[in-house]
C-alpha cells in the first residue's frame, strides 16, 4: 500500500502486509519516492514492482506523473 491520507495530511509511506504474520511492515525503498498523495492508482507488476499514477495531495494539487517502485518484494 502506498500513500493515502489522515486528517489534513497526505502520505508517501509504503507498506506491505504479511499474510503469514498478519502484520503490516513499513518498507524503506531506495531512490526518490513520489510526493505524498491520495486518490492515485497503484498496481503490482510482477512480484516486486508497483506502478503508481496520479492522485492529489492535501492541498488538492493534482499529479499527472507515473512511477515504478522496484524491489518491493
Amino acid at each position: 500500500m502506498f500513500g493515502g491520507s489522515g486528517g489534513s495530511n497526505s502520505f508517501n509511506d509504503l507498506y506491505k502486509f504479511d499474510l503469514r504474520q498478519q502484520k503490516w511492515h513499513k518498507l524503506e525503498p531506495n531512490g526518490d519516492l513520489p510526493a505524498p498523495r491520495e486518490g492515485h492508482v497503484a498496481r503490482f507488476i510482477g512480484k516486486d514492482k508497483m506502478l503508481l499514477h496520479g492522485g492529489v495531495d492535501q492541498n488538492e494539487t493534482s499529479f499527472n506523473d507515473t512511477y515504478i517502485l522496484d524491489g518491493i518484494s
